[in-house]
């Protein structure tokens, strides 16, 4: 079991290496009593930005709204979100006046998610 999850953590620094060699920003004073999280930038990559979202405590956290700053990432209107790896269900988020998005998110005990904004491809603001 700890074989397999080192197995893909080097796996996911690996595809996104480039991201995550870049700054970092603080989403949340660390507490140890709610979610932390981080977000690495990259305005010049393929992946924009690169967020780790964590839940140290041993409760659930039911619908907890994560609020994704992007301002540093270049984007103007509109990100594409992935969650987890699943690009199966990839979303488009619409920023705010202040270059924002919020996320909801699922957080059980002691468990991370990582998320991954990229650039909306052009063929997708014309659909």
């Amino acid at each position: 079991d700890m074989k397999f999850r080192m197995k893909n953590l080097i796996l996911l620094y690996k595809t996104y290496r480039e991201t995550l060699s870049q700054p970092i920003i603080h989403l949340k004073r660390p507490t140890m009593r709610s979610w932390d999280g981080w977000m690495h930038v990259s305005p010049s990559s393929k992946v924009v930005a690169m967020a780790f979202i964590f839940n140290p405590t041993l409760k659930e956290m039911a619908d907890i709204n994560v609020v994704l700053p992007l301002y540093y990432t270049g984007l103007e209107r509109f990100a594409m979100v992935t969650i987890d790896g699943d690009d199966e269900t990839e979303h488009k988020f619409e920023l705010t006046r202040d270059y924002k998005i919020t996320i909801k998110l699922l957080m059980p005990a002691r468990s991370f998610h990582y998320i991954v904004i990229r650039k909306v491809d052009a063929t997708v603001l014309t659909q």
